[in-house]
């Protein structure tokens, strides 16, 4: 995201206003807010090493359910219902983190 707003000076005049509109969008914003609060883990952090294996086998079976209903929608989320068909019904906290990644690092859309 901070690439997105590092490349605005390099937009087409005539597509400024969009990309504008785009990057000052609420919605926008609260994603970009949520996304600076969060703080790695610090090093010395005690880990739990069964801990670990268990979250990084649910974080891999999330990524692949969420990559491929991201793929389904050809990656477009428009809508309310979009979110709840990507993601599964529920609280879209335990999963936002996972889908601003995939949406917004192409490289990783693939």
């Amino acid at each position: 995201m901070l690439e997105m707003h590092e490349v605005f000076t390099s937009v087409h005049l005539a597509n400024r206003a969009y990309v504008c509109r785009y990057l000052n969008h609420a919605n926008f914003q609260r994603i970009e807010s949520l996304l600076r609060s969060t703080k790695p883990l610090p090093s010395d952090a005690r880990k739990e090493p069964k801990l670990s294996e268990i979250a990084e086998s649910m974080k891999t079976l999330q990524e692949r359910r969420l990559l491929d209903n991201l793929k389904a929608m050809s990656f477009v989320v428009d809508s309310p219902a979009d979110v709840s068909l990507i993601a599964g019904y529920g609280r879209v906290e335990k999963v936002i983190f996972f889908v601003c990644f995939r949406y917004f690092v192409p490289s990783y859309n693939d």
